[in-house]
């Protein structure tokens, strides 16, 4: 028998399913966003990120997004039966919380669509940058690394944030310290073998034991790589 569902289960499939889409809209900055650049990468993409101004537009974009999702949900609200003048209030309320929703998707979007535009992709034979939503990119080789920085601080007692700071020969930094590049830590550092850098890893006594050891020697160096 084919299932018609009411009016009232249809508000409530609409308010449940924008829920779950703000709740992913709000974690996707945090746990979905390399994966989605992913796409952007060729194959051989060893670390890929964003920088320079992506971080602050995707994660604004994911709140704007979270807010804007949440204020539709007023639209799918059931109104009164019999409405006194407190009702006609709140019905209004919902109207202008509902507008305001759509205004917020509307400026989410593009700013998502900029975010995105902003990314890096390393590969073996360099780094792949995208700075902007129209243009084709550039190419850095990893000859034109000048300085890395590596970095460990401890946050709240347990959680540990691990920076790996690219400098390039015209200043742009590239943030690599992420778990992809542990993963392909030795093919970074072969890429890196023989390229005349600084290397500064004196911050980094708040780093585990094993990543410590990992940053002991300079990228390029041959030992400490990881198994």
């Amino acid at each position: 028998m084919l299932f018609c569902p009411t009016q009232q289960q249809r508000a409530a499939i609409a308010v449940y399913g924008l829920l779950a889409l703000a709740f992913l809209v709000g974690l996707w900055p945090y746990f979905g966003m390399d994966y989605t650049l992913s796409f952007f990468c060729p194959a051989d993409t060893l670390v890929v990120g964003s920088f320079g101004a992506g971080d602050l537009m995707l994660v604004g974009a994911s709140l704007l997004g979270t807010f804007g999702l949440l204020a539709l949900i007023t639209l799918f609200l059931p109104a009164a039966k019999r409405p006194r003048p407190v009702d006609i209030l709140l019905a209004r309320r919902r109207r202008i919380a509902s507008i305001a929703g759509g205004c917020l998707l509307v400026i989410a979007i593009p700013m998502a669509v900029d975010g995105l535009s902003l990314f890096y992709c390393a590969t073996p034979q360099g780094i792949f940058v995208h700075d902007t939503p129209f243009g084709a990119g550039r190419i850095y080789a990893w000859t034109d690394v000048r300085n890395i920085t590596t970095e460990c601080y401890r946050r709240r007692l347990t959680t540990v944030w691990f920076y790996f700071d690219l400098v390039m020969k015209d200043g742009q930094t590239f943030a690599l310290g992420d778990d992809a590049l542990i993963r392909n830590y030795r093919a970074v550092s072969d890429a890196l073998r023989d390229v005349p850098f600084a290397y500064d890893n004196s911050r980094t006594s708040d780093c585990s034991r094993s990543l410590r050891h990992l940053l002991a020697t300079r990228p390029g160096a041959g030992i400490n790589q990881p198994d």
